[in-house]
């Protein structure tokens, strides 16, 4: 008869806002409710609402958030303490350093090692070689994980995202002001990959050239130096038309307060991302970046705009929805309609039972 696994350590750098972190809190929640003991290994852990009998603090970083040698071999250290004092079956881990210090770790335990890849990495030196076996969370993933780092499709398994109710974990619910009756957001991390560089170029040329100037853009951008944000801000005339969010109101409430979101990235790993799944569920529509899988939830013109990485495009895709508040509206019910049909069909945590089942039972 199969062993099936109880007690799972999920390893991650850290758990800063995001959708990473939302995935993770969403799995240790579900995974709990079916009787397995979920334990958290992160640098930043004590500050996350979860029992803190299930969470162990590691010193991958020093307090400027560097990587340290020091810190990453003292990890090590404490980590294959923990794994031998609780019992440890399985190291799930989530983020590519957390996925080197997994698998060093799990050849000293020989505990089974289990990565999720979350995004999109096109340089092999830039990422650890993952897991014994690996989750992909979107098609354009699991093929990266092919292609360029040679990882066998019978040690693959795509498991796409699904969205839960998280009302628990959720740190703050922040009112917001409104300012206008147009409002949109944007929401994500201030890197390269984020692209929020497009946005600002995008709502420039609304108000310089398309003489858009009734809306307001909600932005809630994560781990950034915002006095940075705002100097970009300031230097493209955009402060009467930019509301910076606080990082610590919950995107729930933000999707129920706007009429359509934006999504900019260059790349995208996980399938679909939640921020689109989050703003679906309130039958808010996205404006996105036309990249990866997201055109496998988004399909244009019928449940959200999706468009290159063209800032004029953009411009003009944002006016559509700005001038026509019928046409955002229809859209965001077919997003919905999407986004039930995805909850169904998804069997995110089914499939990750069966996957931990599959790793222990190697002979």
């Amino acid at each position: 008869m199969d062993k099936e696994p109880k007690n799972i350590l999920f390893v991650v750098d850290n758990l800063l806002p995001g959708g990473t972190t939302k995935h993770i809190l969403n799995l240790h929640s579900e995974l709990s409710k079916r009787n397995k003991n979920i334990f958290i290994a992160a640098f930043n852990s004590n500050s996350i609402l979860i029992d803190k009998n299930k969470l162990i603090q590691i010193p991958l970083f020093n307090s400027n958030g560097k990587k340290t040698l020091l810190g990453f071999l003292w990890s090590i250290i404490v980590l294959v303490k923990f794994i031998k004092n609780k019992k440890i079956e399985i190291i799930h881990s989530h983020k590519r350093y957390s996925d080197l210090l997994s698998r060093i770790v799990s050849r000293i335990t020989f505990i089974p090692h289990l990565s999720t890849c979350h995004g999109i990495f096109n340089k092999r030196s830039l990422l650890s070689p993952f897991g014994d076996f690996t989750i992909a969370t979107g098609s354009s993933s699991s093929k990266i994980l092919q292609n360029v780092f040679h990882k066998k499709r019978d040690k693959i398994e795509i498991i796409k995202n699904i969205l839960f109710d998280d009302e628990n974990i959720i740190i703050s619910k922040r009112k917001l002001k409104l300012t206008s009756s147009n409002n949109f957001c944007w929401i994500g991390y201030s890197s390269p990959d984020k692209n929020l560089e497009l946005l600002f170029q995008s709502l420039n040329y609304l108000v310089e050239n398309l003489k858009i100037r009734n809306f307001t853009c909600h932005l809630k951008v994560l781990n950034a130096d915002i006095q940075i944000v705002q100097k970009q801000i300031m230097k493209l005339k955009l402060i009467k038309y930019i509301n910076l969010v606080n990082d610590d109101t919950s995107s729930s409430e933000l999707f129920k307060s706007v009429s359509f979101g934006i999504l900019t990235s260059k790349s995208e790993g996980g399938s679909p991302p939640y921020v689109i799944l989050e703003a679906a569920k309130f039958k808010k529509p996205y404006i996105s970046t036309n990249i990866n899988d997201i055109p496998e939830f988004i399909v244009h013109n019928k449940n959200g705009l999706l468009t290159s990485l063209n800032h004029i495009e953009l411009a003009e895709n944002i006016k559509l929805l700005l001038d026509n508040n019928n046409l955002s509206k229809k859209l965001g019910i077919e997003a919905f309609k999407t986004f039930t049909k995805h909850q169904k069909n998804n069997l995110m945590i089914e499939e990750t039972l069966k996957v931990y089942n599959r790793i222990i039972n190697v002979k």
